[in-house]
């Protein structure tokens, strides 16, 4: 009996819903073993001539230009507050006024020990001019001037502190005191001012394979969630040469001036940003995914940079290339034998079958 009749006198001794789950494994298992591949057909663009330009994206942080965080040097007692929450500011307002009691007088006496010490030295001077006094006495005297000028210095500093002013033009943006507050010289921040609106910094996080293409001067071009369709830019002015603290990921922060003139971006948007790092102009160009094209049968294992460019026979030639600047549309040529117009390979496509509209499918060997 042929083999085809031995199966299906074994499948007539089987129940009836075996029979069927057998029968259509049979025929899967056919269509399996005798599955080829579709024919495949060649996605093909020009070599073109024209600019390239490299780009890093990345995602920051705006934050005024400016902002100060006010601390008190020395401990003491609140007695004015001059400042609230989102008031404005200038550079030199007094913000807040401690309890200068105590500080006025060792100002006082301070400056008391100074016009003393300074008089005495000047007699000494002149006494040792006309050999009057000794050596030891003039230095002693000196000694004592110079003890007196620091310790007139400091009881300044500390009376003078006793004003905690602005040292910049801008808003209240954090208030954390009261009239009649006392505390140490270990106080935490008492405000924090924000500069001026109209100009802003972009806090950039750069990881390491990209920080070594980003430097001073170049643009930055970057997008927030509030204005979707409005694009924005700025200027780099500082890259950081320490590595930020992080989540194990080797970045660096980025820093790029904003100019915002009509006071739309706010402190602590998100910014989608994009920084250009290189352009070039009126090169030779090859579209990016020619140089990741292979052949279908994947035979080709040659190192280095190439494209597959169409010759008059119809066939595909490999030509190495030695490329430049890149982006995920195009890439800088700067040598190999490749002319403007030629064609080239970037990819394969399934060609279809045109009455089903859709890919021709493999069908199962009939028995």
């Amino acid at each position: 009996m042929s083999g085809p009749g031995k199966i299906f006198n074994a499948l007539g001794r089987l129940s009836a819903g075996l029979r069927g789950v057998l029968i259509v494994g049979l025929i899967l298992g056919a269509w399996v073993f005798t599955f080829e591949d579709s024919s495949v057909e060649y996605k093909t663009e020009s070599v073109s001539v024209g600019s390239v330009i490299s780009t890093i994206t990345s995602v920051g942080t705006l934050k005024h230009f400016e902002e100060a965080e006010i601390y008190s040097s020395i401990p003491g007692t609140v007695t004015e507050v001059f400042k609230q929450q989102s008031d404005t500011v200038s550079e030199g307002d007094v913000l807040i006024r401690l309890d200068a009691t105590t500080l006025k007088s060792r100002y006082d006496k301070a400056r008391t020990e100074l016009e003393t010490k300074e008089a005495g030295f000047k007699y000494q001077s002149e006494l040792y001019d006309k050999k009057l006094s000794s050596t030891n006495d003039y230095k002693k005297a000196k000694i004592a001037m110079e003890q007196a000028k620091a310790g007139f210095s400091e009881a300044t500093r500390k009376f003078k502190a006793a004003e905690i002013k602005s040292p910049i033009d801008g808003t209240v943006i954090y208030r954390n005191v009261e009239v009649g507050r006392s505390f140490d010289n270990t106080v935490g921040m008492l405000m924090k001012i924000a500069g001026k609106a109209d100009k802003m910094r972009l806090l950039i996080r750069i990881g390491e394979a990209d920080i070594g293409r980003v430097s001073e001067g170049q643009f930055v071009h970057f997008t927030v969630s509030a204005f979707k369709n409005q694009s924005f830019r700025g200027e780099i002015f500082s890259v950081s040469e320490s590595p930020l603290e992080g989540d194990g990921a080797v970045a660096y922060e980025v820093l790029a001036r904003v100019e915002n003139p009509e006071h739309i971006l706010k402190s602590g948007m998100t910014a989608d940003i994009t920084v250009k790092t290189a352009q070039v102009d009126d090169v030779m160009r090859v579209p990016t995914a020619a140089l990741r094209f292979l052949p279908p049968d994947g035979s080709v294992h040659a190192s280095g940079s190439a494209v597959w460019i169409k010759t008059l026979s119809g066939k595909f030639k490999r030509v190495p290339v030695t490329i430049g600047e890149s982006n995920e549309v195009f890439t800088e040529v700067k040598t190999g034998e490749i002319s403007e117009g030629d064609i080239i390979a970037v990819g394969t496509v399934v060609k279809t079958d045109e009455d089903s509209g859709g890919m021709t499918l493999p069908q199962p060997k009939r028995f």
